[in-house]
């Protein structure tokens, strides 16, 4: 649950960046797409974009980093 609020809250501060389209925070699929890439490593990371590059798990993982550091900080 705690993962889900997290994702949730993250998606609300994509969303007021206009990053994402309004209420996507209500999609269950978005939110699950997000935890799993949220959830990654590094490395997990690195291996996933060598294998399958996609420039939407890129951003959503780098925004998420930057969000961790200055939101949860």
């Amino acid at each position: 649950m705690k993962q889900e609020k997290e994702a949730v809250d993250f998606l609300k501060a994509l969303e007021e960046g206009n990053l994402i389209t309004p209420n996507a925070h209500k999609d269950k699929k978005v939110i699950d797409s997000v935890k799993g890439i949220i959830s990654m490593s590094e490395e997990e990371h690195d291996e996933f974009q060598e294998e399958n590059p996609s420039r939407g798990v890129l951003m959503i993982f780098s925004e998420y980093q930057d969000w961790k550091e200055t939101y949860k900080a």
